[in-house]
């Protein structure tokens, strides 16, 4: 993982110059242990834009938090431009599948009402609509639903951008981009009813969010670089 992890990095330092934020979008650790995301934020040490980490399944805040020490890695809301980009927490403590709590639908409503003159991109981990894999589509949030009909109130809404998937998805919903991000690590094999990993290599997702409110999204995998995956593995 942090071989991988390390030529994600280095294809976004060489191929995004520009780059004003880093969107982490949860499971930076396998473990929630302090080492692992200590690791991780000395390797984004490198890039001149600020990162920003979501909570994913395998995670633990409170150790995210020791390890931030106040840093903005975790802020709830940041400003590029004429957007807002909107961080929720899914995760469920000790469970692999999604839910947003009440009070982040809460404070979600609260945050679009307030701020109409803004576009709105929202992240979290666990995805909201089905992406085609039987076992992965039991694990998005359970209140997809009460999200998406939430979003469907604010035109400002242009796009929602998760992980967990491990493969690439994009989908319009209502106006609304709906985009899954490639893993910088293994991947999952798209359209499989189990548990199944991809040959694909890892790579990242970019987004242009522009003045008019549209988004210009693109997915970069590293090439020329062969990885030590095992394909007949039950589960990562």
């Amino acid at each position: 993982t942090d071989q991988s992890l390390d030529c994600v990095l280095s294809l976004i330092e060489r191929a995004e110059l520009d780059a004003q934020l880093m969107l982490c979008t949860g499971d930076l650790s396998n473990n929630g242990s302090a080492e692992a995301y200590q690791r991780f934020r000395d390797k984004m040490q490198r890039f001149s834009a600020p990162s920003v980490w979501l909570m994913g399944n395998h995670d633990h805040f409170a150790t995210m938090q020791q390890v931030c020490k106040g840093g903005g890695e975790l802020a709830k809301v940041i400003e590029i431009g004429r957007w807002q980009v909107v961080m929720l927490d899914s995760s469920i403590p000790m469970k692999v599948e999604g839910n947003l709590a009440g009070q982040e639908l809460v404070f979600l409503e609260q945050q679009l009402e307030s701020n109409p003159g803004f576009y709105q991109l929202i992240c979290l981990h666990h995805h909201v609509l089905p992406v085609g894999c039987a076992w992965l589509d039991k694990q998005r949030i359970a209140n997809a639903d009460a999200l998406l009909a939430l979003l469907a109130r604010f035109d400002n809404v242009k796009g929602l951008l998760s992980g967990h998937v491990h493969q690439v998805f994009e989908q319009d919903y209502r106006g609304i981009k709906i985009m899954t991000s490639p893993s910088s690590c293994i991947q999952f094999a798209p359209n499989s009813d189990d548990f199944k990993v991809d040959t694909l290599n890892p790579g990242y997702r970019s987004l242009q969010l522009l003045p008019n409110g549209e988004i210009n999204s693109s997915v970069s995998r590293v090439t020329g670089v062969s990885f030590d995956v095992n394909y007949d593995s039950q589960g990562y």
